[in-house]
């Protein structure tokens, strides 16, 4: 990882495999806590350098917060003393693209999938085990874009 000409002043080093290094000692070390905080997991925190670790838990976390997935990228990109992974930026959009497409709603006493995303519905109706949850009779009322399932 090659770093950038103004590393000294950046706080940041991101690994290819998630994991965050941050210098405690860092001018801006509490936006950049408040930011790992809000996108990862703490691993371990002595006193001068902290630990953190990218998870698809934690950015699910920061997107149903309101992060947008460019935000994210381009705040550790901003802080980071190098360019970030390739594989990074990958995990972060995958992690994050789907986020808030479907929904599971109990209604009717029963279990609905609704979603905007018809594509994303036949995705899932391709799933083997939605296949075997299915219930193939009409709910009393009909929602537009909703498969019921057995709890």
């Amino acid at each position: 990882m090659k770093l950038k000409p103004d590393h000294a002043s950046r706080p940041l080093w991101v690994a290819p495999d998630g994991h965050i290094f941050l210098e405690s000692f860092s001018p801006v070390y509490k936006h950049a806590h408040d930011f790992l905080i809000a996108i990862s997991e703490p691993v371990c925190r002595p006193e001068f350098i902290h630990e953190y670790q990218l998870t698809a838990y934690s950015l699910y976390a920061a997107v149903s917060i309101g992060l947008q997935t460019n935000d994210i990228i381009e705040y550790l990109e901003r802080l980071s003393k190098s360019s970030l992974p390739k594989g990074i930026i990958e995990f972060i959009k995958i992690c994050t693209v789907s986020y808030g497409k479907v929904k599971l709603v109990l209604k009717y006493n029963r279990y609905f999938i609704e979603s905007r995303h018809s594509d994303v519905v036949q995705t899932l109706l391709k799933d083997k085990v939605i296949q075997q949850c299915l219930v193939e009779d009409k709910p009393a009322i009909e929602v537009p874009q909703t498969v019921s399932f057995n709890a």
